[in-house]
């Protein structure tokens, strides 16, 4: 039976229309369902979710947007990877066999042609001992010795022998030398061919998958220690500093089960996650920079998803903006900064010295530059690999320590990659410092760009 012709739809407040659609987001106060003409109006329709569809959809469908607020591009790689999936298991079976019985084959074909070629060449043993008669003379010799004529004769027939065999020495030290280089090339036919070594060189090759099924089996733990490591962060770390359900979900993967059974509604805990966030300290706290085009970077608080967002629009060559709220050494910082796009030339994000504003970001290398593979801007590894690319949705961490003069740059929420200031590059202790974004252009890449980049944490705190 249709579940959608079982489905009561309300009607839009607005239009007065049904309401076929879903809006996932969290600031529309309960006011979750929508009419198509809602959609017509609202630029964000990638936020929707067809309800017809969303009833009747079967185990094995996987929707472009859902699960809600999660990076685009791993739902997409999810999607063509279930579509084009094919059971490894199977595959590696049916590999071996083909290998083994092809190897069979090539082990059967060879085995032939080289006895072949040893049939031909074969040395028969009797054959030897006529060759070496023969030229030996030893049947005449024989001959001569077992007469019993009188000795004059006998002399005289053994000098015939004799000479006969002096003159004949280079004919048959040629035909002694090639029958033992004939003999000594069959005898040896098991070293030239060897098959051993040739055993032992495959054995060996073979083995060499052994590292790739350590590979293997590193990749698997490490997934799996990972997948364990966020169910152990939703139970431990419910107060997480999150203040919206898009990063909240892209953090930890809250179980909404789980939170039930703790006892702890989805309101309380947006409320308890928010109140840490201390995003309102750099709010309008924002400067821009001495370059001409600074003012054309626009920065806006949008109130009802609580983030501070920065926009650069095509008019922008160089520039940057700054907070200004002062950082110093009493205290620790924890910055979250989202990319909405893949951005463009280049961005810096790092810290500027409060008493030193024109000494830019990409004169002082204080921070870490995107988009540009340059490791003298924040490019010290200290844990994982080196990262400058971005992409849409794209978090990062920054990590300010003042009086360690540090800063360091996570992959959030892995926290699996740790880049951090190099060390001709440190922070000065004495010194305090604003939040700042600088950005520009490569010389290899001229063209404008626009970019979109958000903060969407901020905290100020004792310890990590």
């Amino acid at each position: 039976m249709d579940i959608i012709g079982q489905q009561n739809f309300s009607y839009c407040q607005r239009h007065s229309c049904k309401t076929h659609f879903f809006k996932a987001s969290i600031s529309e106060e309960g006011n979750f369902f929508k009419c198509g003409q809602c959609i017509l109006e609202d630029n964000q329709n990638k936020n929707y979710l067809f309800i017809d569809s969303i009833l009747n959809s079967k185990e094995e469908y996987i929707f472009k947007n859902l699960p809600l607020f999660c990076n685009q591009t791993l739902i997409n790689e999810l999607d063509q990877l279930l579509q084009n999936f094919k059971e490894p298991i199977q595959l590696i079976e049916e590999g071996f066999n083909n290998f083994r019985n092809e190897m069979v084959s090539i082990i059967d074909q060879k085995k032939k042609v080289v006895l072949t070629c040893l049939q031909n060449y074969k040395v028969e043993k009797q054959e030897i001992f006529n060759i070496y008669n023969q030229l030996s003379g030893k049947a005449y010799l024989k001959q001569v010795l077992s007469q019993n004529e009188n000795q004059e004769k006998k002399n005289s027939e053994l000098q015939v022998y004799l000479r006969k065999q002096y003159q004949q020495k280079e004919q048959t030290d040629f035909s002694l030398h090639l029958l033992v280089k004939k003999m000594k090339i069959y005898f040896d036919t098991a070293s030239i061919f060897n098959l051993q070594l040739i055993q032992k060189d495959f054995i060996q090759k073979l083995n060499n998958l052994d590292l790739k099924i350590n590979e293997f089996n590193t990749q698997s733990e490490q997934i799996s220690q990972q997948y364990l490591n966020l169910q152990n962060n939703l139970m431990e770390k419910q107060n997480t500093k999150i203040n919206n359900s898009n990063q909240l979900i892209n953090e930890q993967h809250v179980d909404f089960e789980s939170s039930k059974n703790n006892k702890l509604n989805l309101n309380d805990l947006f409320s308890e996650l928010s109140s840490k966030n201390q995003l309102k300290l750099l709010q309008g706290k924002e400067q821009f920079a001495d370059y001409q085009q600074s003012k054309d970077i626009y920065v806006n608080y949008l109130q009802h998803e609580n983030i501070i967002s920065i926009s650069k629009n095509q008019k922008v060559n160089y520039g940057y903006v700054y907070f200004k709220y002062e950082l110093d050494k009493s205290k620790k910082y924890k910055i979250r900064i989202k990319f909405n796009d893949k951005g463009g030339a280049y961005i810096i994000i790092g810290l500027v010295d409060s008493k030193i504003l024109t000494y830019h970001l990409n004169q002082s290398k204080q921070g870490k530059c995107f988009c540009l593979d340059d490791n003298k801007y924040g490019g010290k590894v200290s844990k994982g690999n080196y990262f400058s690319d971005i992409y849409q949705n794209m978090v990062i961490e920054m990590r300010v320590d003042i009086e360690q003069m540090q800063i360091q740059f996570l992959d959030f929420p892995q926290y699996e990659h740790i880049n951090q200031l190099q060390n001709e590059f440190l922070l000065n202790p004495d010194s305090s410092y604003y939040l700042t974004f600088h950005f520009g252009l490569q010389q290899s890449c001229p063209q404008p760009y626009e970019t979109m980049v958000d903060i969407i944490y901020f905290e100020e705190t004792e310890s990590f």
